[in-house]
């Protein structure tokens, strides 16, 4: 069996063996804790997804929910694909990580910040 973490649309962050809930201690070590303590969860590569509510400004990948599921089609890839209703779906603007900025997504978020910056906006 796999498991597939889910943020708030559904849509799948990682594809994991076993569910690993983490929390950061008294000492700021981070370690193993029970699902209800936990502000966090270790995905593949040792990489850390804070847990939905946990940080003060919500991201694309924090974890909502886990899922178990025994099959998974090969085609399925975190962060294209959403599994809702025992379905798996393309997911619609999914978002980029920063691994997969292309030079154009690089490009219009700086024009963007620079026509905030000119109109006094903040983003």
């Amino acid at each position: 069996m796999k498991y597939l973490y889910r943020n708030i649309d559904n849509t799948i962050i990682d594809i994991v063996d076993d569910v690993k809930p983490v929390r950061i201690n008294e000492n700021g070590i981070t370690i193993p804790c029970y699902p209800d303590k936990a502000q966090g969860f270790m995905g593949n590569g040792e990489r850390i997804y804070p847990k939905m509510g946990t940080n003060l400004i919500p991201t694309f990948e924090d974890v909502k929910d886990w899922i178990g599921v025994e099959e998974i089609p090969e085609y399925v890839r975190p962060r294209i694909y959403k599994y809702e209703d025992g379905e798996f779906t393309e997911a619609e603007g999914y978002e980029l990580s920063a691994g997969e900025l292309t030079t154009s997504t690089l490009q219009q978020r700086a024009d963007i910040d620079y026509i905030a910056m000119e109109t006094g906006v903040d983003i």
